[in-house]
């Protein structure tokens, strides 16, 4: 039986993915709705055509959830239907029964009439309907289904309904809109939104671009549709045509931020956050491609998030020159957030439901896409993208899958190379144990010592740089490294000045204690933290022990002073918390200037009334762990930074001004290769950009 938890998985993740299937069951659907919003009443006609199963098999079975009555259903002769309620409660059981000597028809055409009502939130009007929600019958299998369907939506007038595929109709009458989508290719499930929509609409070569605000907002829709054709350009020169026949931005009221096929539904506050449409925006177009242009099946490997991730988030970081930070990042989320009791292989990913989740789903796999990249090179690892796009479209496929097109490509196997990448917990952690060099005949010989905690040791390609004299960039060359102890050597012309592993930070690695940089995201991340709160807040104190309790969750609180710190990272909350002085004192070592009014960072000054400050160093009794300061400039900033903390958390250092709060700086602190260099003479030392995939540039 297809079980609740399935169902939830398919709403949290919009997509699906999985084992390749030979023969996935295609239902088509033709339903007539007609939406009730005042008393959140749906009536409904689905007309159902699905291929025959195998005459051996006696009984179909399909679900509905259990608030719509089914007052008919209309079936071929000698079919017979029995209803009962499952298990969970939330949906009924129709089963749909032939004679053990008899054939099913094919195609088999069943037409469900049904009515009751839908969930809704009474604050808000908005209808949202998935397949999650059950509002159609859907079939009950081991085995992924996909559908195509025509949809007619009947709404009071002044309403708008919305879904994937393309708008074929509407008509509008004294008292009811009636509006008909349709979707020709198969997907996993259906979705209807309703609301009252300003809409607005432009093209891109063969496909409609829209846009479904809710207020009338035509300079925010333009910078929208604007934005749409830069990315389907981009996207669609990198992988193949856009897969549908338009793109739709739908604003929703409550917080969201979903890619589902043919447009994506985002919160009114999101939607005017001016960082979006270079963030969330263009990972959402492009889930088009991944995840909703290929499957991916919930009950296995979600890889589509990963590579969303990496041909969008982090491609369009590349392009202009930030990859390798961006790349380094993800590796502190990892350290921050993953440990030996919450990892987990990629192919165990389904959605992420918490940082070390998505450290793995999105921040591993897209590290390991990347290091396949550097395998395979531009070329075949363009092609290998495009050759899985083209089979799979509209289809389910898994990790398998996408190797088979890398290898049809690259002429290679790779099946070692998904084993270990994806199947594998952990990470690699390495280090330069020595380098050291001589004269040669010809010049120089340069040796050097990589060692690798991994036991077993992994297989993979070390990117090395290597500087030499009177040289200001480096010689970038690769080793290949199998061992746990692995010895190098190399001619070369000039005397070698410097020798650094992983220049461009392109392998998934753990990274070494010292070239950590500390963040707030190590401090939310740690496995052992303690709150460290002060009863001399005065007028915050009750705000901060508000702000300690959402800190604490399972760790340990402490006040005033402590007789032995506790171990691990620590939260210090207050103005006038006893470690105040001693934190002042290294921020003032990193160029920090404080006095009574406030502080000083970049050269600006900032008042602390009416400013919250957060920093974050390495504990300064010298144990291991960091420690994170914060002083709250209002009570009432306390909400809103319990809130929007955990989403800077790859910062050093935040400033936050007002109530609300609104950050006027967040900054990092530098990152240090060490036990990856050696320096042989001092002297100018740079990297040259890294090329961006392929050649494809925006306008």
């Amino acid at each position: 039986m297809r079980s609740i938890f399935f169902i939830l998985s398919l709403f949290l993740t919009f997509n699906s993915s999985g084992r390749a299937l030979a023969s996935p069951a295609l239902i088509h659907h033709q339903i007539e709705i007609t939406l009730q919003p005042d008393t959140h009443r749906l009536t409904a006609i689905d007309r159902l055509t699905v291929t025959a199963p195998n005459n051996k098999t006696d009984t179909l079975e399909f679900y509905l959830a259990n608030d719509f009555k089914i007052s008919s259903i209309q079936l071929p002769s000698g079919i017979s239907h029995s209803t009962e309620v499952a298990e969970e409660a939330s949906i009924q059981l129709i089963h749909v029964q032939k004679k053990p000597q008899a054939h099913w028809p094919n195609p088999l055409s069943i037409t469900f009439h049904y009515a009751g009502h839908y969930e809704a939130q009474e604050e808000n009007p908005e209808i949202f309907l998935s397949g999650a929600d059950n509002f159609y019958p859907q079939l009950n299998s081991d085995e992924p289904s996909s559908m195509t369907f025509t949809m007619t939506t009947t709404l009071p007038a002044g309403w708008s309904s919305v879904s994937q595929g393309e708008k074929s109709s509407s008509s509008t009458s004294n008292s009811t809109v009636q509006t008909t989508w349709g979707n020709p290719h198969p997907n996993n499930e259906i979705f209807l939104i309703a609301n009252h929509y300003h809409e607005y609409e432009d093209r891109w070569n063969n496909v409609s671009l829209q846009a479904y605000l809710l207020k009338d907002d035509p300079k925010l829709a333009q910078r929208y549709l604007t934005s749409t054709k830069k990315y389907l350009a981009l996207f669609s020169k990198l992988l193949g045509d856009y897969p549908y026949s338009k793109f739709a931005l739908i604003e929703t009221p409550g917080p969201a931020g979903y890619g589902m096929p043919s447009f994506t539904y985002l919160g009114s506050r999101v939607i005017r956050l001016p960082f979006i449409l270079e963030t969330s925006y263009p990972h959402e177009i492009l889930h088009n491609w991944w995840g909703n242009g290929v499957f991916h099946d919930p009950r296995f490997a979600n890889w589509s998030e990963g590579l969303t991730s990496y041909l969008a988030d982090h491609y369009l970081q590349a392009l202009k020159g930030k990859g390798p930070q961006y790349r380094f990042q993800e590796l502190m989320k990892y350290d921050s957030y993953v440990n030996e009791k919450n990892d987990f292989p990629i192919d165990q990913f389904r959605y992420a439901d918490g940082p070390a989740s998505q450290a793995v789903g999105y921040g591993k796999m897209l590290m390991t896409l990347h290091m396949l990249r550097m395998q395979l090179g531009d070329s075949q690892f363009i092609e290998g993208l495009r050759q899985f796009y083209k089979k799979k479209r509209f289809q389910f496929a898994d990790l398998n899958a996408m190797k088979d097109a890398f290898e049809s490509v690259s002429h290679t196997s790779l099946k070692d190379f998904f084993e270990q990448w994806t199947q594998q917990t952990g990470a690699l952690q390495i280090e330069l144990s020595s380098a050291e060099y001589r004269t040669s005949p010809n010049g120089y010989t340069l040796n050097i010592v990589v060692t690798q905690k991994n036991s077993p040791p992994y297989d993979f390609q070390l990117p090395v740089a290597i500087w030499q004299e009177k040289q200001n960039m480096p010689l970038l060359t690769r080793f290949k490294v199998t061992n746990s102890v692995q010895s190098f050597s190399i001619q070369l012309k000039a005397k070698p000045t410097a020798v650094l592993l992983d220049p461009y930070t392109d392998l998934f690695r753990k990274l070494n204690e010292g070239e950590i940089p500390p963040s707030i995201g190590q401090t939310y991340g740690a496995q052992k933290q303690t709150v460290w709160t002060n009863s001399q807040e005065g007028n915050l104190h009750s705000a901060y022990q508000e702000l300690a309790l959402a800190l604490a969750g399972n760790s340990e609180t402490v006040t005033d002073n402590p007789s032995t710190l506790p171990d691990g990272s620590l939260w210090a909350l207050g103005g006038k918390h006893p470690l105040k002085e001693k934190i002042i004192s290294k921020l003032i070592e990193r160029g920090f200037q404080f006095d009574s009014q406030g502080v000083t960072i970049e050269e600006k000054h900032y008042p602390w009334e009416d400013h919250s400050f957060i920093f974050t160093l390495p504990r300064v009794d010298g144990e291991k762990g960091t420690l994170t300061w914060i002083v709250a400039g209002t009570e009432k900033s306390i909400p809103g930074l319990i809130r929007k903390l955990p989403h800077y958390s790859k910062y050093g250092y935040l400033v936050f001004k007002g109530n609300a709060p609104s950050n006027q700086i967040k900054g990092q602190w530098p990152a240090s290769p060490q036990g990856r260099e050696k320096i042989f003479s001092p002297g100018k030392r740079a990297l040259p950009p890294q090329a961006p995939l392929a050649s494809t540039h925006m306008d």
